[in-house]
This record gives C-alpha cells, structure tokens and sequence, in this order.
C-alpha cells in the first residue's frame, strides 16, 4: 500500500493557543479536523489533539458545575436566612 505524502501545513511559525474556554477548544478540534482532511497532520497527530481537547472540555465543565453548585449554595443560604427573618417578624 502506497504511503500518502503530508502536505506541509500552512501554518510557517508556530503560535501559541489559549484554551480558555468551550468555544476555543471547539474552534481546536473543528481545526484539526480540517487539517486532517487536508492531509496536513497524521491520523496519530489529530488522534493526540482531540484526546487532549476532550480531556480540557471534561476539566472545563467539571470546574463549571462546581462554579453552580457553589452559586445554588449561596443562593440557598440567602433563601433560608430570609425565609428565618419573616418568620420573626
């Protein structure tokens, strides 16, 4: 079987890549892809990145859904300390 030939990317100089958020790691993985599909990364290349990309979204909505809980905590004590306030009155 013929080994296919990678295109150089088209991309000269590397860059760093913030990951901050959801839509960046999308914007990642949808790239990847794309680069794929042009032959300008390996399969094992893309394979790494996208473990990678899913790993962060998995850390990303972990670290979110403390962020809620922690919310609906606070929003829970206020409930209750203004329902002990009526109560007196």
């Amino acid at each position: 079987m013929k080994k296919k030939k990678l295109k150089k990317a088209s991309v000269k100089k590397k860059y760093k890549i913030h990951l901050k958020s959801m839509e960046d790691i999308r914007r990642l993985l949808s790239t990847t892809v794309n680069q794929f599909r042009r032959n300008e990364i390996t399969s094992d290349q893309a394979k790494t990145i996208t473990y990678m990309g899913n790993v962060l979204l998995g850390v990303m909505k972990s670290i979110s859904e403390d962020m809620i809980d922690k919310r609906i905590k606070v929003l829970e004590d206020e409930h209750e300390r203004f329902r002990k306030q009526i109560k007196q009155t």
